[in-house]
């Protein structure tokens, strides 16, 4: 993908740093204009929110971020822009702000999700993991699972804007080094959550609502299947480019990955339908455990840097032993000095939801919360 903001790091994060004054610029005046009349509103009011009722707009800035790129992208006739990708992220953030509006049904929103992910699979994204046609069941299932993952999160200040920055991190950072260019949407809509995220810092003033998680996680999708190439050596001699992900996108979404898991795990014990609201994730639990909410946002920051950390080694530890001199390579091999960063990505991940895991045990033999069908 060609790009007009093709730019070293330095220059991605320039053009960042003012789209984001901009857009902050627009969100001050905007929430100060429209916090007295929230009752005319329609409000994101789940009762998995620890904080009182305030706009959920902030799904829409997101998504005018990802139209003023969107539009950057398709004046340049060289740009190689999906038409799939934009009808699946206007499909995406319709489908979102349709639930913010008037609460749908956990089987529409779903039936929703999988039209959007089918969508993406004709603009030929698909995860690279194994052989057709197994690849695009996965590669659909994965984007509904994200999808839902980042929903699932957004229930506490600023930790689903965190996670996304995470990845909008790891995009710019690995771009100079990989096979594709950062997009003027990618960078405009990573501006664009950074100022949502001063916003959204505890104590809160507007909320992402369905209609920024539903279209983030959609995106989120997009960018680790579009912009990462998988550089595979064999033995024999002959090497070959995956284009999709591998551990990378586990390590990025290691938060809602385990976050979705440990709640599913625990509703699924107690009969529990996984799609309704509660208190039982991964920041509610660490409030059980003594953490401030403001806390817990610092405690995402860390494990987000850690993620892109691990993900940014584990691609730059691979790409090492990539070279054109295939008999060096092989020498290499032989130590398994290749597999290193693999292993400590997965032990992280594996680590993360355990910890998760025996939290929410704790905080459940403890009574801090119960479970109950509705």
């Amino acid at each position: 993908m060609h790009s007009f903001f093709n730019l070293n790091v330095t220059g991605l994060l320039i053009v960042m740093s003012f789209f984001t004054c901009v857009f902050c610029y627009w969100l001050h005046h905007w929430t100060k204009q429209k916090s007295s009349p929230l009752h005319k509103m329609k409000i994101l009011d789940a009762p998995e929110r620890w904080t009182a009722p305030k706009s959920n707009y902030g799904g829409v800035l997101i998504f005018i971020a990802f139209l003023i790129g969107g539009t950057i992208e398709l004046a340049n006739p060289n740009s190689g822009v999906n038409v799939c990708i934009y009808i699946a992220a206007i499909l995406a953030f319709a489908l979102g702000r349709w639930d913010d509006l008037q609460s749908i049904s956990p089987t529409k929103k779903l039936v929703g999700q999988f039209i959007v992910a089918s969508l993406m699979m004709l603009g030929d994204l698909r995860l690279g993991l194994i052989s057709q046609p197994f690849d695009l069941v996965i590669s659909i299932l994965f984007v509904v699972a994200l999808m839902n993952s980042f929903n699932m999160i957004d229930n506490m200040d600023a930790v689903s804007a965190i996670v996304a920055i995470g990845v909008f991190l790891f995009i710019i950072f690995y771009s100079p080094f990989g096979q594709q260019e950062v997009g003027a949407d990618t960078v405009i809509v990573a501006a664009a959550v950074f100022a949502f995220l001063i916003f959204n810092w505890y104590p809160s003033k507007i909320f992402m609502g369905d209609s920024g998680t539903m279209f983030l996680g959609m995106f989120m999708a997009y960018l680790l299947m579009n912009n990462h190439e998988s550089m595979l050596v064999r033995p024999s001699g002959w090497q070959v480019v995956i284009k999709g992900l591998d551990i990378t996108a586990f390590t990025l979404l290691a938060l809602p990955i385990v976050d979705t898991t440990v709640v599913v795990i625990q509703r699924l014990r107690y009969g529990v339908s996984p799609f309704q609201g509660g208190r039982d994730h991964t920041t509610h639990n660490l409030v059980y455990l003594g953490f401030s909410e403001r806390q817990v946002a610092m405690l995402f920051i860390l494990l987000t840097l850690i993620s892109v950390g691990l993900a940014l080694l584990f691609q730059f530890g691979n790409r090492m032993f990539v070279d054109e001199n295939m008999h060096q390579y092989e020498s290499r091999m032989n130590d398994g000095t290749n597999y290193i960063w693999t292993f400590i990505n997965i032990v992280y991940i594996l680590l993360l939801f355990l910890t998760m895991l025996l939290i929410s045990f704790r905080n459940l033999r403890k009574g801090k919360y119960s479970y109950s069908k509705k």
